[in-house]
């Protein structure tokens, strides 16, 4: 694949497009595009993900930045979110 391609993975990655979407999108073979998803040593595996997990950062941040300033709403969905890794990690 070339770095364009790669580039519009992560792109499909943060809007957490399926693999249906993502073939239609980039005018790719649907087939292709599961197999890659399904490999986890795939530069598509990687970079579809590393734009969902990016995007993930970026409202995990934002939920934090408003908890800080007072929301109890984003505090609530904080400590929501702090809860389900400590499961996660028992």
């Amino acid at each position: 694949m070339t770095d364009k391609e790669l580039d519009d993975i992560e792109e499909c990655g943060k809007c957490h497009f399926k693999a249906e979407e993502i073939a239609i999108l980039l005018e790719m073979d649907v087939g292709f595009i599961r197999k890659e998803l399904e490999d986890e040593n795939s530069p598509v595996f990687k970079r579809f993900n590393k734009g969902r997990y990016m995007v993930e950062r970026n409202v995990r941040q934002s939920i934090i930045s408003m908890a800080e300033q007072g929301s109890t709403q984003a505090q609530t969905l904080f400590l929501k979110l702090r809860d389900e890794l400590k499961s996660s990690e028992a």
